[in-house]
């Protein structure tokens, strides 16, 4: 399961965000779950081809996402 954090900079458009383990076994399904909680989320972090935008990085195991899609 895995445990995510977030930047101040997130917070401040989304207060309630708190790190901890999140349900999914993709980023798809983490980014899924975050938006069912914090509505408007996905819309933020991904853009309208289904693509993290430029300015989200995401990391996973401590390597940064190098696939966009």
């Amino acid at each position: 399961m895995p445990y995510l954090k977030f930047t101040g900079h997130l917070r401040r458009f989304f207060p309630d965000l708190s790190e901890g383990m999140v349900d999914g076994r993709t980023v798809a399904e983490v980014i899924g779950v975050l938006d069912e909680r914090y509505p408007g989320l996905a819309a933020y972090i991904i853009d309208e081809q289904g693509a993290l935008r430029k300015h989200v990085n995401i990391f996973v195991n401590d390597e940064l996402i190098q696939d966009r899609r």
